[in-house]
């Protein structure tokens, strides 16, 4: 697309440099300073997981769709687990 300016026809770059890359620097600024964020809560995430795993009793049976071969040491902890994570980033994300 080309705009009209003084000078006769020039053409309209929408934010763009001649390569294609954005050329507006608030945009590798908000990733720069939201990358210590996004590690923080996948920290948070992971250690709420093996919290939440190491607390939860051993003797938890899942249903026999998840242990199929009847085994009785069978455990799922980390399904539990997974849930209650899953549940937490859910409600939080609701907040928002």
């Amino acid at each position: 697309m080309c705009v009209m300016s003084k000078n006769g026809i020039t053409p309209q770059t929408n934010g763009l440099d001649t390569k294609g890359h954005s050329s507006n620097p608030a945009s590798s600024t908000a990733l720069q300073r939201m990358t210590p964020l996004i590690l923080y809560g996948y920290l948070f995430n992971t250690i709420c997981y093996f919290l939440v795993y190491a607390l939860l009793p051993t003797n938890l049976t899942p249903a026999p769709t998840y242990c199929p071969d009847d085994n009785p040491n069978c455990t799922r902890r980390d399904l539990l687990a997974f849930q209650i994570v899953s549940f937490l980033n859910l409600s939080y994300l609701g907040l928002l």
